[in-house]
């Protein structure tokens, strides 16, 4: 799952200022990632959290799918 990584916004100018990074992110390789981390660790919980967001991300890999916000 390759998405472009997340706004970013520091310092003045407000959120308008914000701009997408256009570098690619793999958020299922990130959360294997802190999955084996955490269980070196033996933190069991957090394991267990990235464990279930990776099994949804997975389920939802090739499907569409949309959001919709309101302010």
């Amino acid at each position: 799952m390759m998405a472009p990584a997340a706004t970013a916004y520091a310092g003045p100018g407000g959120p308008s200022a914000a701009t997408y990074d256009s570098s690619s992110f793999d958020a299922l390789s990130a959360l294997r990632t802190a999955i084996d981390r955490a269980k070196s660790r033996q933190e069991h919980a957090s394991a267990a959290s990235f464990t279930r967001t990776l099994t949804a991300l997975q389920q939802l890999q090739g499907t569409v799918a949309g959001l919709d916000l309101k302010a």
